[in-house]
């Protein structure tokens, strides 16, 4: 194997890598990107849930008589929703940076893939012309080997078509 085909198997090899490391960071997107989707859904149901739950521990201490005791657990039970809402908010944000991080592995995947990409095209390409230019070579030699051969029965035919003297 000549060096110059060593060399085109060698940006093979690496244009099969960076392919296989866009195919994870593509992975790793849609994967964080469900994840950013499934935080979203629940911060959203968790909000909706929160919002019946206000009401329904404001109907319960409106038009009656309450203790202040009662409007102390109140207002505890409002903050702990929202304490959940705002883990809830975290968790989206977590998954919103989780996500960009992986948007930007798989830019930069698809970079280097491109780049591997061009690198073997440029190689493959380079190959080529230097087989054609090997081939061309030959040919040549080989076409100068026959004018050779027909130069050197020519001039036996002629040596045998002269008479003897």
């Amino acid at each position: 194997m000549e060096p110059l085909d060593e060399l085109l198997s060698i940006k093979r090899f690496r244009e099969q890598q960076a392919d296989a490391g866009l195919q994870v960071a593509r992975s790793a997107l849609s994967e964080a990107h469900r994840g950013e989707q499934q935080r979203e859904s629940a911060l959203a149901e968790f909000r909706h849930y929160a919002k019946l739950e206000e009401e329904s521990l404001y109907r319960r201490v409106i038009n009656r008589p309450v203790k202040v005791n009662d409007i102390f657990r109140l207002h505890e039970d409002i903050a702990i929703l929202r304490a959940g809402e705002a883990q809830h908010e975290a968790d989206l944000k977590q998954a919103s940076a989780l996500r960009e991080r992986a948007q930007v592995r798989h830019v930069e995947a698809q970079d280097t893939a491109r780049e591997a990409r061009t690198t073997r095209e440029k190689f493959t390409e380079l190959v080529n012309r230097h087989h054609a230019g090997v081939a061309r070579e030959a040919e040549r030699r080989e076409e100068l080997e026959f004018e050779e051969l027909a130069g050197i029965v020519r001039e036996r035919e002629q040596w045998s078509e002269e008479p003897d003297v």
